[in-house]
């Protein structure tokens, strides 16, 4: 009996929210995605008064693969530091099971030497890149 009220419950719950959904989200999404447009030509004629010219000066593509490597390490270091976060939860949380401490400082351990190689992988390419930015003109 329990599980045929949560059912229908559950039902019109999920109804109401599609009805919501259609009558309520969908024109203010619509409505915001204009008010954005007209934003963006407003900034766009803007910029035209203020000298502005709508072309972007070029990118070079070592610049382009510097500022990928840089997000890719961005989040490369995001896992470290929760890497690291948790093999120092570990280690506080040992309570003398050297076992466990043992874990935590190998995974301590190993964090830091994949930052340090990261890193120095990191300053060779940018190093390779830039010296190839020179050479290739433009």
């Amino acid at each position: 009996m329990k599980i045929t009220i949560f059912k229908t419950r559950l039902l019109h719950y999920l109804l109401l929210a599609v009805i919501f959904n259609a009558l309520i989200l969908t024109p203010a999404i619509a409505q915001t995605q204009s008010v954005a447009n007209q934003a963006l030509n407003g900034a766009g004629e803007a910029g035209k008064a203020a000298g502005y010219s709508e072309s972007a000066p070029p990118v070079q593509m070592a610049q382009v693969l510097v500022n990928i490597i840089n997000v890719l390490l961005g989040f490369t270091g995001i896992v470290f530091l929760i890497l690291l976060i948790y093999g120092g939860f570990l280690w506080m949380t040992a309570r003398g099971n050297e076992d466990q401490v043992a874990k935590a400082k190998k995974i301590v351990q190993e964090v830091i030497i994949g930052l340090i190689i990261i890193l120095v992988s990191r300053m060779f390419t940018e190093f390779i890149l830039t010296q190839f930015a020179e050479t290739i003109p433009t």
